[in-house]
């Protein structure tokens, strides 16, 4: 349902015995979290463009009441053209749907950047700008900004909202970003 230049096109979905693929179009690139471990952190012009990109397609999808559920690192693609791509919308759901089915146990998403109430089943639009911020921070920090050595600390901390300022990590980040 989804075109856009930001989100990665599906040519094609097919459905036989062994389950459902997805066929998407072909990128040259790598992906954020690969050059995150290469690179740490990444510099401030370079982060706004990707921001910027990676906003535009959440807008749109957003607007046509489409929630990713899983931004992060992994999904979003750097492309050798100096373009950016918003990829897996696999676990997305319509923003209707989502605000209407009742809250479950069941956890969707990457804990290090799930929004707190993704882990009651609640998602809606504001849960895709929290992944962004902890995809943001990363990009800033080189670090994720919820670790933990389990699962479950790592829930715990997303829903006490424990973090460290970006500031702490390089000085040369000021008060401002954080």
């Amino acid at each position: 349902e989804l075109s856009h230049p930001i989100i990665v096109d599906i040519h094609a979905i097919v459905e036989d015995e062994r389950g459902v693929s997805l066929v998407f179009e072909r990128l040259a690139g790598r992906a954020l979290d690969v050059v995150l471990a290469e690179r740490g952190r990444l510099k401030l012009p370079e982060i706004k463009r990707i921001l910027q990109s990676v906003c535009d397609g959440l807008a749109y999808a957003h607007a046509h009441d489409v929630i990713h559920r899983d931004l992060k690192p992994s999904n979003v693609m750097l492309l050798d053209d100096g373009g950016v791509k918003l990829l897996d919308f696999g676990i997305s759901r319509h923003a209707a749907n989502a605000s209407s089915k009742p809250a479950t146990q069941t956890v969707t998403g990457t804990p290090h950047y799930m929004a707190p109430e993704q882990e009651y089943g609640a998602v809606r639009k504001e849960s895709d700008v929290f992944s962004l911020g902890a995809v943001l921070y990363e990009m800033l920090t080189g670090l994720r900004r919820f670790e933990a050595d389990t699962e479950a600390e790592t829930l715990r901390r997303v829903r006490q909202l424990e973090i460290e300022p970006p500031s702490r990590y390089h000085a040369a980040l000021d008060d401002k970003v954080d």
